[in-house]
């Protein structure tokens, strides 16, 4: 997959049209539409702000195109991508260029729980790096404390909770990613 290939995929999976591409940058959806179709080169510069409007990190983009075989996510720069009832998630990998998996590390204060999860066509392996994790499959229950670990096949409703007192955090990949 090309460059153009690949920035015109994620327009049309975000749901964007040329005119929103170039509103959101400055360019004319023209130049948008030339670079989408490689007759054109954007400089550095172009592709950081089609992939600011685009909502993907450079990087990113080019860990996204065909033969690009690996992504690097630094501590740095990773994200919280979401925080509710006291769950902090933190991405570990792009999940762009057909990931197959994500990996995060969900950190729970103390007490937090998350609602209940529908069962879904998943599967998800979970370490705890700190702290206790009660988790619920179905009927049944299980207490996880500091190293351990669990695989779930996402065949039931399941939800999580920190009996602690303390912040628990859990590794988490689940496959296939979600949306």
């Amino acid at each position: 997959m090309t460059l153009g290939e690949k920035l015109k995929k994620l327009r049309l999976d975000k749901k964007m049209t040329l005119q929103d591409v170039a509103d959101a940058t400055g360019y004319s959806k023209a130049l948008i539409s030339r670079i989408e179709n490689d007759s054109v080169s954007p400089s550095v510069g172009s592709l950081m702000k089609i992939s600011e409007a685009l909502q993907i990190k450079l990087h990113e983009l080019f860990a996204a195109i065909e033969g690009s075989k690996i992504a690097v996510t630094k501590k740095a720069g990773r994200e919280s991508t979401f925080a509710k009832n006291g769950i902090k998630i933190e991405s570990l990998c792009s999940l762009t260029g057909g990931r197959k998996m994500d990996a995060v590390i969900k950190t729970f204060d103390s007490g937090a729980a998350s609602e209940q999860v529908k069962k879904g066509k998943g599967e998800e392996w979970w370490y705890v790096l700190r702290g206790k994790l009660t988790v619920s499959v179905g009927e049944r229950v299980a207490q996880l404390n500091e190293g351990d670990s669990m695989y779930i096949i996402s065949e039931s409703n399941r939800k999580w909770s920190n009996p602690g007192k303390g912040k628990t955090s859990a590794l988490v990949v689940i496959t296939p990613p979600p949306n």
